[in-house]
């Protein structure tokens, strides 16, 4: 619906890039439920995309950080890690 809320939306191959100046910053887990045969390759895969808090200083300072859940117990650790003082929400 941006063209209701003025948002623009753009999509990025460089992490870096996308984060810069971004009030919002959302992820998905790598690998979802039913893909865990997949799990190596995806971790191989998506290397370099983990938002984390030197990602996250690229953004505005009162940026959020947006994860869906279930989250696996691993990804929760390095957000708990990484992101201890930083605004995030769950969804």
């Amino acid at each position: 619906m941006p063209e209701i809320s003025g948002a623009e939306i753009k999509f990025y191959s460089d992490p870096k890039e996308a984060v810069e100046g971004a009030n919002v910053v959302t992820t998905d887990t790598w690998v979802s439920m039913g893909q865990e045969g997949e799990k190596e390759q995806r971790l191989r895969d998506f290397r370099g995309f983990m938002v984390d808090s030197n990602l996250m200083s690229l953004a505005e300072d009162n940026a959020i950080f947006l994860h869906c859940l279930p989250c696996p117990i691993e990804a929760m650790r390095l957000v708990r890690r990484y992101l201890r003082h930083m605004k995030r929400r769950y969804f």
